[in-house]
């Protein structure tokens, strides 16, 4: 009955559950298991392993569905009750061989049921629990005292893992407390599951307590456990605990394995220390460790977030002679990373590499190749990556749309950024605020102020809360096409619903000043944003400034933003040389001319 169910609903195990739980079943032959609610089963494993269990476990012979002890045990016509086991004293066997299946006569199932004890297990709501049963003594299947510890650590690791999916630290302890009144001995796994779980969520000092109690009890702590540790106190952004547990690997002579350097690399790039990461990369290379692409993925983001692309790329070329093939994650990172750098021909070669290596691209991948299309300007290879996504079967998401908005916004395309906004909703894609917001720089571009109103008011009617970016690109819109007033207003707007404004803000409203010629509106927009610490990042809003100051001739006003820029740190550019050779042109009365001096607005708004 065990094989033919599992055949017919395709019930299919890895490692080390197969091994435990079929042959288990098949020893048992359908007595009641330990952990017989489907729960910890739903909760232990994932996709078609739990749902082919619970089939199958449906499908049992006087099963239906149902637990035995909450069955009635009103007899049937046929002579059976309804849990399918015979009546009659003919039935003794350990198996009832009859058409309805079963588990042995009543008395049998009552006599193991005397014989069980309660063990508390998952069942998918914090501190809640229901009672499954564990074997006490030898009873039917012979079981000594080592055997029953060795079942009893079996349940409570699926336990642990039902727990552990859902990340609930109580439940794991609880288990544990349970194990102490049951006098079960924890080995090495349980240990090591129960740091892990720790760690993950946090819990440095009971993670610590408990590894000091596992050597109490001598058991020795192995490379598991240290790898554990390293990932809990590197998720905690303890790169110092984190490097005093590695110590005390190597000074227990533990060798590290590849899942201990990727995690000790991790925790290096979550500090920013690029150099230790790479030191520890070295180091995993001289060692005898059988390199993975883990560790590879690990030290290219590193380097990718800290803006060192051609480390990354060499890095990449080192993956190859160590023999270590990329998946998909590297070769995301490294499309995305050449969107940033504006190297578009990377992108395309790191697609085709993928391609030839018959790597299939998911939708993160095509979006990134669509954003390097996009920002470097080139939209029909961004569209034309669309379509191939699509013949994929992959459905675009809100990412995807953004990023054709945004590229056809930069080019000031209109008509390519309304046809992709309209595609998006015929699609039933949701725009976000990121989305909205590529669209309006699209209209403030090409001078389109009342249409990005409308659209502000559509963003309102859906529920999407305006915020900073949004009124930016509003008063850039209107500086930009001489309509001061209309950018004043905005700002005020934006004080009174409290949002609360940023450097790009006040760069557009310094710009709204220098259209106008007024020097001190521009002054004092200035220093609220140094009152309020914003730093600009490069001399461009200070040029404005000291522009509407030339134009005013007033060299103080000149000398005074010169002195505000020097105060951030900001080194003066050739239109600010310009301006200063002007001033002192003023200073000295020369009677020359003075010439019309052109600034820029560099300012980019970004998120």
């Amino acid at each position: 009955g065990v094989d033919g169910c599992l055949t017919k609903y395709g019930f299919k195990c890895r490692g080390a559950t197969q091994a435990a739980w079929v042959s288990r079943a098949q020893e048992q032959q359908g007595v009641l298991t330990p952990l017989e609610s489907r729960s910890v089963w739903t909760e232990g494993e994932s996709g078609a392993v739990h749902d082919g269990f619970r089939e199958w476990h449906d499908a049992l012979p006087g099963r239906n569905g149902q637990h035995a002890r909450a069955m009635s045990s009103a007899p049937r016509r046929d002579g059976r009750d309804q849990q399918g086991c015979g009546t009659d004293e003919s039935s003794t066997g350990g198996i009832n061989t009859g058409s309805g299946g079963g588990y042995g006569t009543r008395e049998q199932m009552e006599a193991r049921r005397r014989q069980a004890e309660p063990v508390p297990y998952c069942t998918g709501d914090r501190g809640s629990e229901q009672v499954g049963r564990v074997e006490r003594g030898p009873g039917r299947d012979g079981l000594d005292a080592r055997g029953r510890t060795a079942t009893k650590l079996q349940d409570i690791s699926l336990v642990l893992k039902a727990y552990g999916k859902k990340r609930d630290t109580a439940g794991v302890l609880a288990t544990h407390e349970h194990m102490k009144r049951s006098k079960v001995m924890p080995n090495i796994f349980v240990y090591n599951y129960i740091i892990n779980v720790l760690g993950k969520n946090g819990r440095m000092d009971e993670m610590h307590k408990f590894k000091e109690e596992m050597e109490e009890n001598d058991v020795v702590p192995d490379v598991v456990t240290y790898s554990a540790m390293i990932d809990g106190y590197s998720k905690a952004g303890n790169l110092k605990m984190a490097r005093t547990v590695f110590a005390e690997m190597q000074r227990r002579e533990i060798a590290p394995d590849s899942v201990t350097f990727s995690t000790l690399i991790n925790a290096y790039g979550r500090n920013g220390d690029v150099h230790g990461a790479i030191l520890v990369f070295e180091d995993m290379i001289k060692s005898n460790v059988k390199q993975n692409v883990v560790a590879f993925n690990s030290l290219i983001d590193i380097l990718l977030k800290n803006d060192d692309v051609e480390n990354a790329k060499r890095v990449f070329q080192q993956m190859q002679s160590y023999q270590v093939e990329p998946d998909l994650f590297t070769y995301s990172e490294l499309i995305h990373s050449a969107a940033r750098t504006g190297d578009l021909p990377f992108a395309i070669s790191c697609f085709v590499d993928m391609q030839r290596r018959s790597l299939v691209p998911n939708l993160v991948t095509y979006n990134c190749l669509i954003d390097a299309c996009a920002k470097n300007g080139d939209m029909d290879g961004a569209i034309c990556t669309f379509r191939l996504m699509q013949r994929a079967g992959i459905e675009p998401n809100d990412v995807t749309y953004t990023a054709l908005i945004d590229g056809a916004a930069r080019l000031g395309d209109v008509k390519r950024a309304e046809e992709a906004f309209s595609h998006m909703k015929r699609n039933g894609v949701k725009p976000t605020l990121v989305c909205y917001t590529a669209l309006l720089s699209a209209y403030s571009k090409t001078g389109c102020p009342k249409r990005i109103r409308s659209i502000m008011r559509r963003m309102e009617r859906s529920g999407i809360k305006l915020d900073t970016v949004v009124y930016n690109v509003l008063i850039e819109g209107y500086a930009k096409h001489g309509e001061s007033l209309n950018a004043l207003s905005a700002f005020k707007e934006m004080k009174g619903r409290r949002i609360l404004p940023n450097a790009t803000t006040f760069s557009a409203l310094i710009h709204t000043f220098a259209v106008r010629g007024d020097s001190k509106g521009a002054w004092r927009a200035l220093r609220d944003m140094q009152n309020r610490r914003l730093r600009a990042n490069c001399c461009a809003v200070y040029n404005m400034v000291m522009g509407t100051f030339l134009r005013a001739r007033d060299v103080d006003g000149i000398y005074k933003t010169v002195r505000a820029m020097r105060q951030q740190k900001l080194e003066p550019d050739t239109i600010t040389r310009e301006i200063l050779k002007a001033a002192k042109a003023l200073q000295s009365e020369e009677r020359t001319p003075l010439k019309e001096v052109t600034y820029a607005h560099r300012g980019v708004h970004s998120r």
